[in-house]
């Protein structure tokens, strides 16, 4: 079964990938990135919407060019959310940083199925811009 992880073992880790509508600046997927970045992260976009070739339109896509990445933030409506999350090689280690309005039981229970740590909550409240982690 997988852990609810604590937000400071998924905020303590480096590598992200942010998915929603994260190049518009009046989006919290945006305001998202600009936090992480402020605290040294190396945040990977991406946007199921984008315009092909402008962005990784999928998470998986982002994993091939970043295998190494730690934790995927979900900013999208939970059927985008979970459609993403199974599109995932089975064996893809990870954790999942769900922001509010992304979550659902079915999320929980990928995040689950596939042992992934998860944590319900907003990277803006949890890591705030005037502390640096």
């Amino acid at each position: 079964m997988a852990r609810l992880a604590s937000s400071a073992s998924l905020l303590a880790l480096r590598r992200w990938a942010v998915i929603g509508d994260v190049l518009n600046p009046s989006k919290p997927a945006s305001w998202v990135v600009s936090r992480l970045r402020h605290h040294n992260k190396e945040v990977h976009l991406a946007n199921p919407r984008a315009e092909k070739g402008a962005l990784p339109q999928s998470l998986a896509e982002v994993l091939t060019e970043v295998p190494d990445l730690e934790v995927v933030d979900l900013v999208v409506n939970p059927r985008e959310g979970l459609r993403q999350l199974r599109a995932l090689p089975p064996d893809t280690p990870l954790h999942v940083f769900v922001q509010p309005g992304a979550e659902s039981a079915k999320i929980r229970e990928e995040c689950e199925a596939r042992r992934w740590p998860f944590f319900e909550g907003c990277v803006l409240v949890e890591m705030p811009a005037s502390a640096r982690l």
